[in-house]
């Protein structure tokens, strides 16, 4: 029985219906499941619980030993080998060790223009390097080159037809050895065609074992006992309406026995209470009688009613006339009744249990095909291990190539690989690595490769070792000309150290004077003042002007140079040129803001009247006279300075002198090793042939050639100068260069085909044989001493 202190109370209209299992929440009925199939009993409890066997069952495996090896032939052919070759080229083994040469381009390359100062000369100072961005490294492919500071690496795979075989994969493995460090090349992979029908069968076999395994959603569709679990809820139903149905049975029998009981009491007391009235008013008529009969004889009637009324009480004692005497008690009720009367229970205490949503979970837990479910779950953890076996040959992945051969034929492949290259590398090696796998499952490892190695070169290597000793050939006699622009008021011929940056303009004359004259290095024999002025003024004004400044700035120097130089008036000479002519028509010349430039320059050249030619401009060419006189004009007013020297003590007219320049041969080194900014650091300070070469390995191609430009000519200068005019586009200059180098230095004619520049430019002019004239037996070649 259930009681109000045990449950709580339910509406009985809150019944679920049978179909309400079907809504229980899936991540519910999921993990409880996968709790289940976790516990290594659950299978084996529910077996034993059906009286099934679940100990281990006997384990048998078919005997049958493998037929012979698919790769037996291999073991027995006359050694045979996948092998790797250098590609061919015109001249040079397939096999064995090859020269690469490296090719650079850059990133913001510098372009090649004509920089010039304000006296019209070409700069040349290293100090206005500016470095680039980003300098890279680059090769072609041909000589295995450098390219963004990589090396290219090409070979031929060659395997021979009889390696070959539809059921055999062959896995290739090139290895590259960069210094202590080996890096595996991707490989490549040749199949038959048997051989990958066997791959697509494994695939496909696995797929259908992919596709048995059931997911997780599935689970109430495959694995849900629907009919079981209908059959429960409807037991369970039956069982709480049994439970329900006793109670309420038992009670409406209590409620019907207390109706019954009750109007029968009812009817009960109804009666005697009448009885006893009737029985009272009988007694009551009685005396009425009796005292009608004694009053009729004369007797006294006091107290005879009271007497009747005692008789009366005496008699009535016998009759039950009180409702509590036909109250329901505990021994006086059935048995059965006893504790519904007990507990004071109603109707209204009867609860009936409801088939709730834990009710349904409940019954669905138990109601799934676990055995089906265990071993789904076995299938998806295993479903790793299961494609170790099921596919003992994975398709192949981040391979070089992966192709179906032809096993009529030999298979040769161009493998082409680039590699980073670091500071310092020299020397590549390639080795190659090598298996076959038949579908038997039998497989054979071919011996190593032979090496390859590529010894990598780039113009760096062009360094002249030579020039770690500077050789000076120096002259007995010097000069050196310095020209500034000392400043005077329009007209005026009277010098002001003070005015405007006279006294820095003076004191760099006079600096390089005591330069020149420190430590007894030169001996000053004259100093040559010229002077002149710009256009503006008459022709012989200003002719005059300018002799007139000459003899102030004199007079200024030898005062300055009083102590320091004996007889200065004599030494320092004065010359005045007027107008300088020569200077304007240069510095129009270079000019490319001038419009009328040709027109200006032919008045120039034709002028007879200075002061007429210079208003013939002014007035036909306006505005370029504008430029001229604002941009030009000052130039033209200044003061140069010629300085005269001898050496002391130097009687022949020129000398060699040889001395060791700091840190230059470690230089060249960091040069050699592609350290070039580390190297330009160094050799910077000696503006050379290696500097220039450092400055093409740079990319600084227009600081190269105003180095080349103040250097002599020679084989080496040369052949800088054709790479920087190939860069340039111009090809023929470069192809003059080219051919001027070979016939200076014949050893250049073996070096060229190692620089792609070059080479590219003889095969696209077809120069080779050309050059080849030029060349001299490499036996013949002098090589020059370091020392």
């Amino acid at each position: 029985m259930i009681y109000e202190s045990k449950l709580m109370k339910t509406n009985i209209t809150t019944r679920v219906a049978k179909t309400a299992c079907f809504s229980i929440p899936f991540l519910i009925i999921i993990s409880f499941i996968m709790f289940s199939c976790k516990s290594s009993e659950s299978v084996r409890d529910i077996r034993a619980s059906r009286g099934e066997d679940v100990a281990g069952r006997g384990f048998s495996y078919s005997k049958d030993k493998p037929k012979e090896a698919m790769v037996k032939p291999l073991f027995m052919q006359q050694l045979r080998r996948a092998t790797i070759e250098l590609p061919f080229q015109k001249g040079l083994d397939v096999r064995g060790t090859r020269t690469v040469s490296e090719e650079v381009t850059f990133t913001n390359a510098e372009n090649i223009t004509e920089s010039v100062d304000r006296e019209g000369k070409k700069v040349t100072s290293l100090n206005e390097v500016q470095q680039l961005s980003e300098v890279v490294v680059t090769a072609k492919s041909r000589f295995t080159p450098e390219r963004n500071g990589r090396v290219k690496v090409d070979f031929l795979v060659r395997v021979p037809k009889e390696l070959l075989s539809e059921n055999f994969r062959m896995t290739l493995s090139p290895k590259l050895f960069h210094n202590d460090s080996i890096i595996p090349l991707k490989e490549v992979v040749l199949k038959g065609e048997a051989f990958l029908a066997k791959q697509k069968q494994d695939y496909a076999e696995y797929d259908n074992y992919m596709k048995s395994i059931v997911g997780n959603d599935k689970y109430d569709d495959v694995f849900f006992d629907r009919a079981g679990t209908d059959k429960d809820i409807r037991n369970r139903q039956n069982l709480y309406y049994e439970e329900y149905y006793r109670e309420w049975s038992k009670q409406m029998e209590y409620e019907k026995w207390k109706t019954e009981k009750s109007k029968f009491d009812a009817a009960e007391l109804a009666k005697l209470k009448g009885y006893r009235q009737r029985f009272y008013n009988e007694y009551v008529r009685k005396a009425r009688e009796q005292v009608i009969r004694d009053m009729a004889n004369g007797k006294d009637t006091v107290g005879l009613f009271a007497q009747y009324m005692k008789k009366f009480n005496k008699n009535a004692k016998a009759l039950v006339l009180d409702d509590k005497n036909f109250e329901v008690s505990y021994m006086k009720m059935p048995a059965k009744f006893r504790e519904a009367y007990e507990e004071g229970r109603s109707l209204d205490d009867i609860i009936n249990n409801v088939l709730t949503e834990s009710d349904s979970i409940e019954i669905a837990q138990n109601r799934y095909l676990f055995e089906a479910i265990a071993e789904n779950e076995m299938k998806k953890e295993r479903k790793g291990e299961v494609a170790k076996e099921m596919i003992p040959f994975p398709y192949e992945e981040g391979v070089r190539l992966d192709t179906i051969i032809d096993t009529g034929r030999d298979f040769v492949y161009l493998y082409k690989q680039d590699h980073p290259v670091t500071v310092g590398l020299k020397k590549l090696s390639l080795t190659m690595n090598g298996r076959v796998d038949a579908v038997d499952r039998s497989r054979y490892m071919m011996a190593p490769g032979d090496t390859i190695s590529y010894f990598i070169s780039s113009l760096s290597q062009l360094v002249d070792t030579s020039l770690i000793y500077k050789r000076t050939k120096l002259y007995r006699d010097a000069y050196n000309r310095l020209t500034t622009y000392v400043k005077f008021q329009p007209g005026q011929s009277a010098f002001g150290i003070n005015y405007k940056d006279n006294k820095a303009q003076i004191n760099n004359v006079l600096n390089t004077y005591r330069a020149f004259t420190e430590d007894g290095k030169f001996v000053v024999d004259s100093i040559v003042l010229r002077v002149t002025t710009a256009l503006d003024g008459s022709y012989d004004k200003n002719y005059k002007l300018t002799e007139k400044r000459a003899d102030a700035i004199k007079e200024y120097f030898v005062k300055s140079l009083s102590g320091e130089v004996n007889d200065a008036n004599t030494v320092i000479k004065v010359e005045f040129g007027g107008e300088d002519w020569n200077t304007l028509a240069n510095q129009i010349q270079q000019r490319n803001d001038i419009m009328n430039k040709t027109q200006i320059l032919a008045l120039l050249e034709g002028a007879i009247d200075p002061d007429d030619t210079e208003a013939k401009i002014k007035k036909d060419f306006a505005d370029d006279y504008k430029v001229i006189r604002d941009s030009i004009y000052p130039l033209l007013n200044k003061a140069t300075f010629e300085f005269n020297m001898h050496r002391p003590g130097m009687t022949e007219e020129t000398a060699l002198d040889v001395q060791e320049r700091p840190n230059y041969e470690k230089g060249l080194k960091l040069l050699q090793d592609r350290e070039y900014w580390k190297a330009l650091e160094i050799l910077s300070d000696y503006p050379d042939y290696n500097t220039a070469l450092c400055l093409i390995c740079m990319g600084y191609n227009a600081k190269a050639k105003e180095v080349l430009d103040g250097l002599p000519e020679t084989g080496n200068t040369e052949y800088l100068r054709a790479i920087l005019s190939i860069r340039s586009n111009k090809d023929n200059e470069a192809i003059d260069h080219l051919m001027r180098a070979c016939e200076l230095d014949p050893s250049k004619v073996y070096r060229a085909p190692l620089d792609p520049e070059i080479a590219d430019l003889i095969s696209k002019y077809s120069l080779q044989r050309r050059i080849e004239g030029l060349s001299t037996p490499i036996e013949d070649i002098e090589v020059a001493d370091a020392n």
